[in-house]
């Protein structure tokens, strides 16, 4: 170990200098990781709504075929919304509203509750 001119030991330690180099550094990199991170934070989720209403979609057109292949009054009658609250189409973290009435398309709105990121579509009865 290292004395000094007392005759007390010195133990190695970083300067002042390179402490705050490193917390430069480490700010500099914050400043470039912490917005690309909520891009892609706000990108996945809109993503996910965007696979909800692909989602909604083919359970509007597989509940419309079943039904209608069961009964074929049916198709006169057709309620878009009743594929969510019969619970077939359920993904968690996405709120999904289906409207739409017999003789008109069903217009889909899917939110992703954590980003608040919105999708719609549209579902056009065959």
């Amino acid at each position: 170990m290292r004395t000094d001119g007392l005759g007390f030991h010195r133990r190695p330690a970083f300067t002042l200098i390179e402490i705050i180099a490193v917390l430069v550094i480490l700010g500099i990199l914050a400043a470039i990781a912490i917005p690309k991170y909520i891009n892609l934070r706000d990108e996945s989720g809109l993503k996910a709504a965007t696979g909800g209403v692909s989602a909604t979609q083919s359970a509007l057109y597989l509940y419309y075929s079943k039904n209608l292949l069961t009964d074929p009054s049916t198709a006169s009658n057709f309620n878009c919304s009743l594929v969510v609250t019969e619970g077939l189409v359920s993904v968690q973290e996405l709120a999904i509203t289906v409207t739409g009435s017999a003789n008109t398309n069903c217009a889909i709105n899917v939110v992703h509750i954590p980003t608040g990121q919105l999708a719609t579509g549209t579902w056009e009865r065959p």
